[in-house]
This record gives structure tokens, C-alpha cells and sequence, in this order.
């Protein structure tokens, strides 16, 4: 059984956290009755338990970009950073999961319950957002394979819609939702430099220029461009060939969402990053200040983390010198 325990409620600035990570950039996501934030060298996932109590688990990101140096050039680590998002995720969500039912006094299932759930969430959206759009198109013959290549965009953007507005209806979504909210909000702060408080969150937005939401509308875009280079092959082509190219397509958003979090981004960025920023209205709520202080646990439990590593580090290299 999980016990729950409030977290340390130690506050870390924003220079300590930029000395130890760099220029890394923090970020996160909601979870069950929680929040997921991540480091550069350590994850951090906080649940409220039915108790009102707050629980922290921090390990290891494990990261395939981080491992591999080589994965780390332009346009070459957008797909294994995205690897790396859906990993992280799973083990986040997984866990929050099973601190839910646990605390509810009830036997989590198996990890093969969790990884045939995944599997086939993530075989319902390539059916969804890839094989339907495309199939329902085929039956035009006359149009130009860049009209057919753009209304299969518009399709796929309004599937997307839908499916969230749908889903923002539930009322477990919706407190997810807010948990988003309150991610961004911490994150907000945090990267402005304020200390990392209820109060000092409260007076960001739910917003955030890296956000999942924003990275997906982003695809849907650059998918548009790069179906339109290739044609609009046969259905048994173009399926096949579209799920391959969701590799060089998520590197290119990658980019993309790189620039627009860079104080340096142009005018062009902001207007193609502008659809996602508007996305966040729907996939982001209003959080509780209970909300917001399972964020800041969150947060404070990696940089905790890190600012130990540091630590660690720092005698190992004095023992040796």
C-alpha cells in the first residue's frame, strides 16, 4: 500500500534551478489527480490523494536525446523526443494510476493491462487521424492531389476538435484539464524568475509556448505541407507512406516549437505557432489552489533532486582533486 506524506516544501529559485540544468527547459504534464514535471536529470510525478495529502515520486528520465548524443541535431530530434514524451508519459500516468487505486484500497492492474490500453489507444488515433481522413477522401478523382492533400488536413484539424471537445465534456477530464492549467501556470513563474508560490502562479496564465496541445496542432499544419510535396497516392501507398513520414514531420514541428519558446522567435513563428497557443483554451481550466500546490510539489521535488545530484557531484570531484 502507498502511503501518502506532504511534500518538502523548501522553495527553489530560478538561478539554482538554471545552474543545474543549464539551459534546459522544464516542463511537464497533467496526470491523474496530478501533475508530471520534467527535468534534465530527473522527473518528478505529485498525486493528491483522496486524503488531501500529497505523495512525490522522482526517478530517473532515462531520455534516448540525453543518452544518445547523436540523436541531439536538428530535425533529427524531434521523433526521439517525442519517444522519449510518450515514455515518460506512460510511466507518469501509470504510476498516478496506481496511487489512485491504492489509495482507494484497490489492487492496480497488471503493466500488461496498461500496455494493451496504450497499444491500443494509440492504434484508435492512427485509425482516426491517419487511415479515416485519408480513406474518406479517396472517392475524389477530379480535384488536385493539393486540394485533396488540404482538405484532408481540414478533416484531420476538425477530428481533433471534436474528439477534444467531446472528451472536456467528462468531468475526470475536465480536472485534468485544470491540473494542465496549473502546470503551465508553475512553469509560467518559475521560467519569469518569481518565487515558486500559490500566489506567484495565480498571476500566469494556463498557457505555455511548449505545450503538447500546441505541438499537435503543429503537426496537423506541417503534415499538410509535407503531404502536399509527396501527392495523394493510392490508399495502400499513402497510408503506409503517411505513417512513415509522421518521423521527418514531428522533427520539423519540433524546430518549430523550438524557435517559438526562443526569445528571439520572428513574427512568422509567433502567427504559425498562434492555432496551438489557441488550442490551450480548450485543453487547459481554471486550477484550484489545491491544484496549483500539487504543480509546485512537483516542481520543487526535481529541483530538490537535481540540486542533490549536484551536490553529490560536487564532493565526488573534491575527493578527487
Amino acid at each position: 500500500m502507498l502511503t501518502c506524506s506532504n511534500p518538502n516544501n523548501e522553495l527553489f529559485g530560478l538561478a539554482k534551478g538554471r545552474r543545474l540544468a543549464g539551459d534546459f527547459q522544464y516542463g511537464g504534464q497533467a496526470i491523474i489527480e496530478g501533475v508530471m514535471i520534467r527535468g534534465k536529470k530527473a522527473i518528478t510525478s505529485a498525486v493528491r490523494c483522496p486524503d488531501g495529502e500529497i505523495i512525490v515520486h522522482t526517478e530517473s528520465p532515462k531520455s534516448l536525446v540525453q543518452t544518445y548524443r547523436w540523436l541531439r541535431f536538428p530535425f533529427l530530434r524531434g521523433a526521439p523526443a517525442l519517444i522519449d514524451a510518450l515514455r515518460i508519459g506512460y510511466r507518469a500516468l501509470t504510476y498516478s494510476a496506481n496511487v489512485a487505486m491504492e489509495a482507494e484500497g484497490e489492487k492496480p492492474p497488471s503493466q500488461l493491462y496498461y500496455i494493451v490500453s496504450f497499444a491500443g489507444a494509440f492504434v484508435l488515433g492512427i485509425g482516426l487521424f491517419v487511415v479515416l481522413p485519408n480513406l474518406l477522401l479517396q472517392p475524389l478523382h477530379r480535384q488536385h492531389s493539393i486540394t485533396k492533400n488540404l482538405l484532408e488536413g481540414l478533416v484531420k484539424l476538425a477530428f481533433f476538435i471534436g474528439y477534444v471537445l467531446m472528451i472536456s465534456r467528462w468531468e475526470h477530464v475536465k480536472r485534468i484539464f485544470r491540473y494542465h492549467g496549473a502546470e503551465h501556470m508553475v512553469i509560467n513563474a518559475f521560467e519569469r524568475g518569481r518565487e515558486i508560490s500559490v500566489e506567484s502562479a495565480k498571476e500566469y496564465d494556463t498557457v505555455h509556448v511548449r505545450c503538447g496541445s500546441s505541438f499537435v496542432m503543429l503537426v496537423l499544419f506541417v503534415a499538410i505541407v509535407v503531404h502536399c510535396l509527396v501527392g495523394w497516392p493510392k490508399w495502400y501507398y499513402a497510408i503506409p507512406l503517411r505513417i512513415l513520414l509522421l518521423i521527418p514531420i514531428a522533427g520539423i514541428s519540433y524546430e518549430i516549437m523550438k524557435l517559438a519558446a526562443s526569445p528571439r522567435a520572428s513574427w512568422l513563428i509567433h502567427i504559425i505557432t498562434a492555432p496551438g497557443l489557441w488550442l490551450q483554451r480548450l485543453t487547459t481550466g481554471k486550477p484550484s489552489d489545491d491544484q496549483i500546490e500539487v504543480a509546485i510539489a512537483a516542481l520543487n521535488g526535481v529541483l530538490k533532486a537535481e540540486a542533490e545530484m549536484a551536490e553529490s557531484a560536487d564532493s565526488v570531484a573534491a575527493e578527487k582533486s
